[in-house]
């Protein structure tokens, strides 16, 4: 083999950081790495590799780095039948020690499983502020949220020339940062937090440089361990916990995966195969995106033994130092990206750790190896207690909507619906019924510029978690329709023509006269608040069983750090508010909650 001349290699600095296991890397480990780099590669190694050579700086070691350059053939991944056709891929794999840390660069090189054994990813609080100053512009945040509600927004992308004073104080604690990129003084980097990746944009250089970057970035990070530091702004997103201190405490409740990222890579056109094996070593093909759809939802958790809970064939393992997902047929699935060796679809999910675990405590949850708590929870007891209207007339209401007959012209007294229409009606220009089948809201109203949901439910009084899960869950899944585009309404419009249910009660319960029909009344009404610039959309849910000052005397007793009877609901109470405040937040509705003083 020829030797390999390292002033011939041009790289990148984007690199992969982590932080050693093992107090000394043997050769034999270095092997162990490179060996897994030609794993299911029929590899040609052209050049000697490299082990454990000494990084110069003033004739004093500095570091030592390892490198294996290797190229292999692979069928095209746009041909079905080899056809005599084969692409020549190349592969890099660099190593660099330096103290006790490890920093990797690589190409066409993945399922190096021995890695896992010598090393760790950097700690997420590190890499958040490692980087980060008192004049760092954060140009680029991508963010996942805490909020495993239906319809809420689970990543968010947020780009301005700096996002301090820009990104809403509100809802970043429910937030975890996935990626940062940061502006120091026009030195930019990108950081991946979920697989401590930093990457500093520079165009490609020479190689012994960018190993002195590596340097560089890894005395950084070092300097961080030592001395923690904590930028101000960052500190506004979800507290990073110790995992092996809070676990002990948290029951796991929920699982939600998220698929965003393999998505990304569909679009991208980045995989090139999703297949299975069967018995008898046959490929077979996989629609990936059918099998994401399917699952797609929240796995309920069961308690299966100490370390394990599980939902059907889905489950979880409770680790040392984090969780890992386990599932057969996310196991079975294998995907190849850009033709190169595939990896199982159960694989990519932990390494990329693209799921979310919450606990008995709303306030917690895991992702990224990390336990997070949302820190705001409590902290914006003022704030929260202020989406809270109470009405003393709630007090009186015995039912959601009453017993309606064919001869019904309005909705019984004491209802909630008669609540709604007899309090707010007479300030709108429009007011719709849409309760019953594939609902917006059980009643609609439009006044001016603004539109406004309303979902009611009625209750025995007292804290009831699941009551209000059910109307939030509701709220929050109609979110999306509160635009209510020209089509959208088109196909209300039989609808919304007609009476309520076997009863005299039209639906359209008041409009402004501004048509030649009733329909076409709402339609302008809708069609000018929805168009207008200053469109001001609301959500509120309507109750009678809730008080907003017993709600009121349950928080202050949680802030304060009491045990009482009804503490775990008052939690789910306050974890379901806001997480439904959260999602309206993103898309710029206000939510209010009605019910008794």
């Amino acid at each position: 083999m020829t030797p390999l001349d390292i002033d011939n290699i041009l790289l990148n600095e984007n690199a992969y950081f982590y932080k050693k296991k093992k107090s000394r890397i043997a050769k034999n480990d270095i092997q162990k790495l490179f060996l897994e780099c030609l794993n299911h590669k029929e590899a040609n190694r052209s050049y000697a590799p490299i082990f454990k050579a000494s990084l110069l700086e003033s004739g004093k070691e500095v570091a030592k780095y390892s490198v294996l350059i290797f190229d292999y053939s692979q069928k095209p991944s746009f041909l079905k039948d080899e056809a005599n056709l084969w692409e020549i891929k190349t592969g890099l794999f660099v190593i660099l020690e330096y103290t006790d840390y490890l920093a990797i660069i690589r190409k066409n090189v993945s399922g190096i499983q021995h890695l896992n054994q010598l090393a760790e990813e950097i700690d997420y609080e590190v890499l958040a502020n490692f980087l980060v100053n008192d004049t760092s512009k954060f140009e680029k945040i991508i963010s996942n949220s805490l909020n495993t509600a239906e319809n809420a927004i689970q990543t968010k992308t947020s780009e301005a020339q700096d996002l301090k004073g820009v990104m809403s104080r509100f809802g970043i604690s429910k937030q975890i940062i996935n990626a940062v990129r940061l502006d120091n003084a026009g030195d930019k980097a990108n950081i991946a937090l979920n697989t401590s990746r930093v990457n500093s944009l520079n165009i490609r250089g020479d190689f012994e440089p960018v190993l002195f970057w590596m340097i560089k970035t890894l005395k950084l990070i070092e300097g961080a361990y030592k001395s923690p530091r904590l930028n101000s702004f960052i500190a506004g997103f979800a507290k990073p916990l110790i995992f092996a201190n809070e676990i002990k405490t948290l029951n796991p409740m929920y699982l939600f995966l998220r698929f965003q990222s393999i998505k990304d890579a569909l679009d991208a056109g980045l995989i090139s195969n999703c297949f299975k094996v069967d018995e008898n070593g046959k490929q077979e093909n996989v629609n990936l995106l059918s099998f994401i759809d399917a699952n797609s939802k929240l796995f309920k958790l069961d308690k299966y033994d100490t370390k394990t809970y599980k939902s059907g064939t889905t489950a979880i393992r409770i680790n040392v130092n984090s969780i890992s997902f386990k599932d057969p047929a996310f196991e079975e699935i294998n995907i190849s990206f850009d033709g190169s060796e595939s990896v199982t679809f159960q694989q990519y999910i932990n390494f990329q750790q693209q799921f979310l675990v919450t606990f008995d405590k709303p306030d917690y949850a895991y992702t990224h190896r990390k336990i997070f708590q949302d820190h705001r929870l409590l902290e914006d007891v003022d704030i929260f207690m202020n989406t809270f209207i109470g009405d003393p007339l709630l007090s009186k209401v015995t039912s959601e909507k009453g017993k309606t007959n064919k001869a019904s012209t309005d909705f019984p007294p004491k209802t909630i619906f008669n609540y709604v229409e007899t309090t707010y009606l007479p300030n709108v220009d429009c007011m719709i019924c849409d309760d019953m089948g594939t609902e917006w809201g059980d009643h609609i109203t439009i006044s001016g510029d603004e539109i406004c949901f309303y979902h009611s439910k009625y209750g025995k009084p007292g804290l009831s978690a699941s009551k209000l899960e059910v109307v939030f869950g509701q709220a929050q899944k109609n979110l999306g329709f509160i635009a209510m585009t020209d089509e959208m309404v088109a196909k209300r419009v039989d609808r919304w023509s007609k009476n309520y249910s076997s009863t005299k009660i039209p639906r359209i319960r008041k409009h402004n006269g501004s048509g030649k029909t009733t329909i076409e009344s709402v339609k302008n009404s809708i069609m000018r608040a929805s168009n207008s610039s200053n469109l001001q959309p609301k959500v509120f849910v309507v109750i009678n069983f809730l008080s907003k000052s017993s709600l009121a005397t349950s928080l202050a007793k949680v802030k304060a750090g009491k045990t009482f009877h009804d503490q775990g609901v008052t939690l789910q109470i306050l974890w379901f508010v806001n997480s439904i405040m959260s999602s309206a937040n993103d898309i710029g509705v206000q939510f209010k909650i009605i019910c008794q003083p």
